[in-house]
C-alpha cells in the first residue's frame, strides 16, 4: 500500500472518530435535556396561552418580537417560537395581520417580506428576525 493511500486512510478514519464522537456527544446531551426542554416547552405554552386572553394577534407577535431581542441563545430563541404559535392560537384575531403575508411555499416573495418586515423592526439580526416571522406566515397560512 502506498504511503498517500495509507495518509488517506488515516485521515478518512480521524473524520469518522470525530463524527461518531460529535453525533453521540449531540444525542446524550440530548438525552439528558430532554425532560427539562419538554418542561421548559409546556410552561411557555401555559404563559403564552395566558398572555393570549389578554391580547390580540398582533399583541402576540409585539411580544414575541420583544422577546426574540435576547442573547441569541437558541434555545431562547425556539421558546419564544413556542410562545408566538401558542399565543397566536389562543389570542382573538387582530383584523389585516395577515394581509400581505405571503404563504411558505411562495420562496421569493417570502424573503423580499421578511427582509422587508425585519429592516422595519428593531431586531438587529435580520435571521433571527426571519425565523420568527416564519410562524406567523404559519398562522396565516396554516397547511
Amino acid at each position: 500500500m502506498s504511503k498517500t493511500v495509507k495518509i488517506v486512510l488515516i485521515v478518512l478514519g480521524v473524520l469518522l472518530l470525530l463524527s461518531t464522537t460529535c453525533v453521540g456527544g449531540g444525542l446524550w446531551w440530548l438525552s439528558t435535556k430532554a425532560e427539562s426542554m419538554k418542561a421548559q416547552g409546556d410552561e411557555m405554552r401555559r404563559e403564552a396561552e395566558a398572555f393570549a386572553e389578554t391580547t390580540d394577534a398582533a399583541g402576540c407577535l409585539d411580544e414575541a418580537t420583544r422577546r426574540n431581542l435576547g442573547d441569541g441563545n437558541i434555545l431562547d430563541e425556539v421558546r419564544t417560537h413556542v410562545f408566538l404559535a401558542a399565543c397566536l392560537r389562543g389570542a382573538r384575531p387582530t383584523e389585516g395581520l395577515c394581509e400581505g403575508v405571503p404563504s411558505m411555499n411562495q420562496i421569493l416573495t417570502t424573503v423580499k417580506w421578511r427582509l422587508a418586515r425585519c429592516q422595519q423592526g428593531s431586531d438587529p439580526d435580520p435571521e433571527r428576525c426571519s425565523r420568527l416571522l416564519a410562524k406567523l406566515q404559519e398562522h396565516c397560512h396554516p397547511r
